[in-house]
């Protein structure tokens, strides 16, 4: 079997860590490359800069490919705007003879605002950012035909990851 490397995609709030952490507890053999996490790492005065978030995807990049190298599924749970950094995974997933995948989480926006409001990260966008982003993943569908698009509705956690397992195998 070939090893994957999963982008999960979406706005804030729609639930790309949670999914990627669970399939990582259900699946030995994975891994899960959190960014946000790695954003964590820096100072506070520099958390939230843009460089900080350069930063931290190279350095997610080089704990992808040893992920895949050392033969683990590797899973990123990511906003991501710029397909620039989307083509740099794809390419590091072809370096490692690994298959990749971009899943495009979607929820509605009053959903996913509940959800930000609750979870109170520092990182969370406010809603007007939230909004934005979510109109931005709304016109990127069909874009990249490759993108596999899964809804996340409000109390569907269990379907939404059924859906997704199927998506990815």
């Amino acid at each position: 079997m070939t090893h994957q490397l999963v982008l999960l995609n979406g706005p804030p709030g729609v639930g790309k860590s949670t999914l990627a952490r669970r399939y990582v507890d259900e699946h030995d053999g994975s891994m899960c490359v959190d960014i946000d996490l790695l954003r964590e790492m820096f100072g506070v005065r520099v958390r939230h800069e843009t460089r900080s978030l350069l930063t931290s995807r190279v350095v997610a990049l080089n704990v992808v490919a040893a992920g895949l190298a050392g033969g683990y599924d590797v899973w990123v749970p990511q906003l991501v705007l710029d397909t620039a950094f989307v083509d740099e995974l794809a390419g590091v997933a072809g370096g490692a003879g690994a298959e990749f995948k971009e899943v495009l989480l979607m929820d509605s926006l009053q959903h996913m605002q509940r959800r930000v409001a609750e979870r109170a990260r520092e990182f969370d966008p406010d809603a007007n950012e939230l909004a934005s982003y979510h109109e931005r993943f709304v016109h990127s569908i069909g874009v990249r035909p490759e993108v596999l698009i899964l809804n996340c509705g409000e109390g569907l956690q269990v379907q939404t990851y059924d859906a997704l397992l199927q998506a990815i195998a």
